[in-house]
């Protein structure tokens, strides 16, 4: 107690340094409170919220809406081309076919041409050189014909 029966503990006491929210503390709080932004939902909004309890479509979907969505999640999404080639790959890895990549000169597609395995009109055509030479291939396993030794 001081001398004119004030009690501190009931009086703000100004202490040089001290910042104003610890000495306003109630005015403070009130202050910043109206500054800051409030959390959540505009009023209008939240207002127009379903709330637990009312009856109703609570999420604002459709039933029509909601079959066309669950439709949709069933069916198969179609692959990439790129996607495609590598199971296709795959596929064939898995029957034992192995893939030789060769450059194949102008006078061995001729040759293909004059032993009739190749139509002249394809010659530039990557898939019909390659069956043609597929086809000599398995005749020659077929006829058991050794490889010509080099000299």
């Amino acid at each position: 107690m001081l001398a004119g029966g004030e009690n501190t503990s009931q009086r703000n006491v100004h202490v040089p340094g001290q910042p104003m929210t610890r000495r306003f503390p109630e005015f403070s709080r009130l202050f910043w409170r109206s500054v800051r932004p409030q959390p959540g939902l505009h009023p209008a909004m939240r207002a127009r919220m379903w709330k637990p309890g009312e009856s109703g479509n609570p999420a604002g979907i459709s039933k029509v809406y909601a079959e066309a969505m669950r439709e949709m999640s069933m069916q198969p999404v179609g692959l990439s081309p790129g996607a495609e080639r590598t199971r296709r790959w795959r596929e064939k890895r898995q029957q034992g076919v192995v893939v030789v990549t060769f450059d194949v000169a102008p006078n061995i597609t001729g040759e293909l041409v004059r032993s009739g395995r190749l139509d002249a009109n394809k010659r530039g055509d990557k898939g019909a050189i390659a069956r043609a030479l597929i086809e000599l291939a398995e005749e020659a396993a077929a006829l058991e014909i050794p490889p010509a030794r080099s000299p």
